[in-house]
């Protein structure tokens, strides 16, 4: 049975700031401050031409999807704003326009799964390191080849980017007591309530298979996904996943030295070399 983890690795501000050698919890003025540099930086992205199919979105998100929880605090909310975002840019503006000899066109609902690296912004669905290259790729094949409508989506891990709950008692939510919510159980129910949500906002039918991508520790999301909630999620694309991650993992490093001589994907034994003295 797989394991489940609770998600320590979060965005520049999650959870712990090094200063004068002392460690100390981000208040949330501080989390403030850095949603304001984002807001910044996304102002400056949306008037670039290449996101301009992009949506930028919000969803009420329940915070606590536990039916018999305990973690409750006093002031924790029941929801809390989930970003996603949202593009048509592989569907068919005809669509709906065919002939009586041609066959509805296959539609599909592609998930890009949040969770590690930076914050997500508009450029995930267009070049970034979240799930550019394979997710992007196969929508745009299947479009493109196979006439087939995709609808692309990226779902904002909470506790990263603009996807932080706000506590009634103005305490940080990166606060030890408050990051009882953050945890890979958690996000996969996220995923549970947001599939429903955005068939029912952005698709014209209720039957799209959904497919999940993600590498690392979101590609460990898309597995679990597919894994626990069968009924949303048709399949799964997961990349470099640890979902049996064990410690002390002598194989990882056996074949990240492999890689590093192979001179197809770029290494050499000059590379290996320099590491291995280094």
């Amino acid at each position: 049975m797989f394991q489940f983890y609770n998600v320590f690795v979060l965005s520049i501000f999650a959870f712990c700031i090094v200063r004068n050698d002392a460690i100390r919890t981000i208040r949330r003025s501080e989390i403030s401050d850095f949603m304001t540099s984002l807001d910044a930086d996304e102002k400056k992205e949306a008037d670039s031409p290449e996101y301009h199919d992009v949506q930028e979105l919000y969803m009420k998100q329940r915070l606590d999807h536990s039916i018999d929880s305990n973690l409750s605090t006093p002031s924790a909310p029941k929801i809390f704003e989930q970003r996603y975002f949202y593009s048509s840019r592989f569907v068919y503006e005809d669509s709906h326009i065919r002939s009586s000899a041609q066959k509805e066109r296959d539609t599909f609902a592609f998930l890009c799964m949040g969770g590690e690296g930076p914050g997500m912004d508009k450029s995930v669905l267009v070049n970034s390191v979240h799930c550019t290259g394979d997710m992007l790729e196969l929508a745009s094949k299947l479009h493109k080849e196979r006439g087939a409508n995709v609808h692309v989506f990226a779902l904002e891990h909470r506790y990263y980017g603009k996807s932080y709950p706000t506590f009634e008692d103005g305490s940080s939510p990166v606060k030890n007591e408050n990051l009882v919510y953050l945890s890979s159980r958690q996000a996969i129910r996220d995923v549970g309530h947001f599939v429903p949500f955005a068939t029912n906002k952005h698709l014209n039918t209720s039957v799209v298979p959904w497919v999940t991508f993600g590498g690392s520790y979101p590609g460990m999301l898309a597995a679990w996904a597919r894994l626990q909630l069968p009924h949303l999620i048709h399949a799964a694309v997961s990349n470099s996943a640890p979902v049996e991650a064990t410690v002390d993992m002598f194989q990882y490093n056996n074949y990240v030295t492999q890689i590093l001589q192979d001179e197809t994907v770029g290494g050499s034994q000059q590379c290996f070399n320099v590491i291995q003295e280094g």
